[in-house]
């Protein structure tokens, strides 16, 4: 059960019209101002007290991928911008909520560009979460990937989830307590994750983003997942 609100039809609609001619007219403009007040429109969707109920209804509409990439994208700004407004007694169940909604979009194939969003969101949960006191869902990137994989969500879904959420660790603020849990959870993983985490760190290994935990935890990693293959 979702702790988002729920808006009545007609501002769904209202809101769902708005993107859907903001979005058209920025693409087909050629006049800088017009195009200006197009994107304050969106901005006074994203940013506005019903926000939060868009959020659900966007990403389930099926006719047009802006209107879902909105959906997600209102996700990240709430998260980033009104997460310390938010009562602690929902921080999981909006968590659980938002990775149903991910599972979902995956089952329903959304695009790139809107998954991508919905990951780092995810992500930017986990890391308000963790450096919270005391620090709270320190088995993230087990948790989410059962919790996608549940909803099944495949090996190439979670590798790319995986992917986005070392990258979006990494960027996290100088001096973030995070990487000390994720390098435990990755340790603590159940066997059936061990592969979808080898071939990423395996991957991330020869790009310039990987954290500083990486370099030490792929090798024995890398060997532990050999070792337990057939486990």
């Amino acid at each position: 059960m979702t702790v988002l609100p729920t808006l009545a039809p007609d501002v769904v609609l209202q809101s769902t019209m708005l993107v859907l001619r903001a979005t058209t007219l920025i693409s087909e403009a050629s006049d800088p101002a017009e195009q200006q007040q197009r994107q304050e429109e969106l901005e006074r969707v994203v940013n506005s007290p019903d926000a939060w109920g868009l959020i659900t209804p966007f990403l389930e509409y099926d006719s047009d991928p802006n209107v879902q990439f909105y959906g997600a994208h209102i996700l990240g700004v709430k998260i980033a911008r009104a997460w310390n407004t938010l009562d602690t007694s929902i921080h999981f169940p909006l968590r659980d909520s938002i990775l149903e909604l991910t599972g979902r979009a995956i089952a329903l194939q959304r695009p790139k560009m809107v998954l991508r969003r919905l990951y780092i969101a995810i992500t930017a949960i986990a890391l308000k979460l963790t450096t919270a006191s005391p620090p709270q869902w320190s088995d993230f990137l087990t948790s989410s990937l059962l919790a996608l994989q549940s909803q099944g969500a495949n090996k190439e879904a979670l590798l790319e989830f995986m992917t986005i959420a070392v990258e979006e660790v990494h960027r996290a603020p100088k001096g973030s307590k995070y990487s000390s849990y994720i390098s435990i959870n990755l340790h603590k993983t159940e066997c059936r994750h061990f592969d979808i985490i080898a071939i990423t760190l395996q991957m991330l290994s020869t790009q310039r983003f990987l954290p500083s935990w990486t370099p030490l935890l792929a090798p024995s990693f890398l060997l532990r997942a050999k070792r337990r293959r057939t486990c």
